[in-house]
């Protein structure tokens, strides 16, 4: 039962509970034939899921504590693919705050790769754009910009105080 709240009902075998996908937990579809058929129960969201709290789910899980993220600063150095999820996830996470530090501007190669920029983005810097990005999917975080390289970018003070720093580069340059 760890992890699940006890209004949250479970798909087992022979439960009759499907996913989004129409699977049941014992992987059959509940389809007769080849024939459609509505899924046997739907999914209600039982109290406190929908009270408007972005973070209610999480607080379903034991252990779970928000306010260690909301203290966290992490520096993201580089927001090109991997460093756009890495902010995204933390950002949507509720951590507090995030430096998004990356000296180069946006191609367009890197739109089949980073959620954060759209075609209009071409040619603009890529930390403030994310950083743009990120404050409208997650304002609860504070998100600063830092065109720049990490090494002149982000000074030895923040790095000491950050509580992670996350090095995103595609290259040691």
């Amino acid at each position: 039962m760890t992890g699940r709240a006890d209004t949250e009902p479970r798909a087992g075998a022979g439960s009759g509970l499907q996913d989004e996908a129409g699977f049941r937990a014992d992987g059959e579809t509940g389809l007769e034939d080849g024939a459609g058929s509505e899924p046997e129960a739907a999914f209600e969201p039982g109290p406190g899921l929908n009270d408007g709290d972005p973070f209610s789910r999480q607080r379903l899980l034991d252990g779970w504590r928000p306010e260690l993220l909301a203290a966290a600063t992490v520096v993201v150095a580089g927001v090109g693919a991997l460093g756009n999820e890495v902010a995204r996830i933390l950002a949507m996470s509720g951590v507090g705050r995030l430096i998004l530090t990356d000296p180069d501007t946006i191609e367009t190669s890197n739109l089949s790769r980073a959620v954060l920029f759209r075609a209009g983005d071409v040619g603009r810097p890529k930390a403030s754009t994310a950083a743009a990005a990120l404050r409208e999917l997650a304002p609860w975080t504070v998100v600063d910009a830092r065109d720049r390289s990490l090494a002149a970018g982000v000074g030895l003070a923040e790095l000491r105080e950050a509580t992670v720093v996350a090095g995103c580069l595609d290259s040691r340059a």
